[in-house]
């Protein structure tokens, strides 16, 4: 009786196809005819960079999702 092993290729991890998008921040002082302030200012910068984080982790996790839902088909 011969033991013959089966070699399985090595199946890599496709690199997701993405599309780039781009959106536009505005702030408005509901009509107090006044500048925001630098704090202002870094406050939403920081907020809207955090914001894009957490949208990126739930794009990812939702495909990850997706291919697991496939595999088990």
């Amino acid at each position: 009786m011969h033991d013959t092993a089966k070699e399985w290729a090595i199946i890599k991890p496709v690199v997701y196809q993405t599309t780039s998008q781009k959106f536009v921040i505005c702030l408005d002082t509901m009509g107090q005819d006044r500048e925001f302030t630098e704090d202002q200012r870094r406050f939403v910068l920081t907020t809207v960079l955090a914001f894009k984080k957490a949208w990126e982790q739930s794009e990812i996790r939702v495909m990850d999702n997706d291919v697991e839902i496939m595999m088990e088909l």
